[in-house]
């Protein structure tokens, strides 16, 4: 249970509470291991956000659809 919540729904989290935070200004940007932090894109991370929600819930509906219907067959 624990796996698949992390598995899941890490992506969320990560767009919601971190993703455009720590980017800094143009003359300093933020990095993390070397890597440049990432920024939200124009619409800003909500945008992101509902679209992976979208993806999740509804991926896993037509999933546990289709395992449904084919398993048993």
């Amino acid at each position: 249970f624990i796996f698949q919540f992390i598995n899941f729904y890490s992506s969320i989290f990560y767009i919601a509470f971190f993703k455009g935070r720590f980017v800094g200004t143009p003359a300093r940007y933020g990095s993390l291991l070397g890597l440049r932090n990432e920024e939200c894109s124009n619409y800003g991370c909500l945008m992101e956000l509902t679209q992976q929600l979208a993806i999740i819930m509804i991926g896993k509906q037509v999933i546990n659809n289709a395992r449904e219907i084919l398993v048993p067959k």
